[in-house]
């Protein structure tokens, strides 16, 4: 039997094309944008128990996990993936990248889940009044990202599968963030690594509880079976760009390259609206999708042959926690773009491919992901710390 041959990288141009565009974004952001205001953000949550700024807290958690937190983004975000998903289960070529890793049909109990868990986060359990203890952010994204979507994924779809998972991330998550980032308060390392290590604790912990609960059973997604998807060709140029932009929705297990267009497109109306609301209110969007879409396309562009047998990787790691973290806490130049970017991209993937290899059945494949940007973002701050002239 002859053996597969896997391609060992990707397409050069697709590199250099990934990474082009990552810079044509930054210098047309760089010079284009909207109203600086940097009092924008302080004054959402000085008065977040409004409406009006209850419901804008809860839009911009959406898009929290890629750094940019932006109310627009996250429109586009819901625009984006309702899309795929109707493309896929109409088995249309067009899908792109299936959302959901090739399980399309479960996407509206996925998306169901992470509605549930924010709203019992930010209303039933009440943890926005963390405000009220004098910060200034608090990790209510966290159910998104995590506990729930993670739960309904793994043990397929059904309601008593979403109540529960929904239910249990939200006791979980938030206060374990919270908790985590007042024990490592004075340790100088990126906030965001709290907030991931957060959810390889919360992750673990909704595993092991999961599997001992008796009506918690395994229950099989349907498959779309979407005979008009025209495959992947490794070789190509695009497949290096479709990769990146999907990773930019791996954080909400979508995984789809039309998600992510639609993310980017939204981000860049929000900077253009409002760009001191973006990021925290650091105004470093443009820094922040640089480093982005360097340590994105080097990812894939390195472990495209992973991706090939594998079906999946982690290249999505850096994108979302390592890269951005880094240009947050050292600032927007552009070595530190670059370092943060190139460093990201290299070690990134195969911390998370490592870890996974090693995990436990009842524990979702998420964790080494969560775990892979705690030790990476750890690793690469480490080492820019200790460049002088960065």
């Amino acid at each position: 039997m002859k053996e597969k041959k896997y391609e060992k990288y990707g397409s050069p141009a697709g590199l250099v094309l990934t990474i082009g565009i990552g810079f044509a974004l930054y210098f047309l952001l760089q010079a284009v944008h909207g109203q600086l205001d940097a009092g924008a953000y302080a004054k959402l949550t000085e008065s977040i128990y409004t409406p009006k700024n209850q419901f804008l807290w809860f839009l911009i958690n959406w898009t929290e996990p890629e750094f940019f937190a932006g109310p627009i983004s996250t429109i586009f975000l819901f625009v984006g993936a309702i899309a795929a998903w109707l493309l896929s289960i109409s088995k249309s070529r067009f899908a792109g990248i299936e959302i959901c890793y090739g399980s399309a049909r479960i996407w509206p109990w996925v998306f169901a889940s992470q509605i549930l868990s924010l709203l019992l986060t930010q209303y039933l359990f009440g943890y926005i009044h963390l405000f009220d203890l004098g910060l200034s952010w608090i990790p209510t994204f966290i159910v998104i990202v995590s506990v729930p979507p993670s739960m309904v994924l793994m043990y397929g779809p059904g309601l008593v599968t979403l109540l529960t998972a929904s239910i249990l991330g939200a006791v979980l998550c938030t206060p374990t963030a919270y908790w985590i980032s007042t024990v490592t308060a004075s340790w100088n390392i990126p906030g965001a690594t709290n907030n991931v290590f957060c959810m390889v604790i919360s992750g673990c912990i909704a595993g092991c509880v999961c599997r001992v609960l008796p009506w918690m059973k395994k229950r099989e997604i349907p498959a779309t079976n979407n005979t008009n998807d025209p495959g992947i060709d490794y070789k190509s140029p695009f497949w290096i760009l479709r990769r990146t932009v999907a990773d930019f929705t791996e954080p909400q297990f979508y995984g789809n390259d039309i998600a992510g267009l639609f993310v980017i497109v939204g981000v860049i109306i929000d900077w253009l609206i409002h760009p001191s609301l973006l990021c925290g209110g650091a105004n470093m969007l443009p820094a922040i999708l640089l480093s982005q879409f360097i340590s994105g396309g080097l990812g894939v562009f390195l472990y495209t042959g992973r991706y090939q047998e594998r079906g999946w990787y982690g290249t999505y790691v850096p994108v979302v926690c390592t890269s951005p973290a880094c240009v947050l806490l050292f600032g927007a130049t552009m070595p530190v773009i670059l370092v943060s970017g190139i460093l990201g991209g290299i070690i990134g993937a195969p911390i998370a491919h490592w870890i996974e290899d090693r995990r436990p059945e009842y524990i979702h494949g998420t964790v080494p992901n969560v775990l892979a940007m705690t030790i990476s973002t750890v690793i690469v701050a480490a080492v820019i710390s200790c460049i002088s002239w960065l």
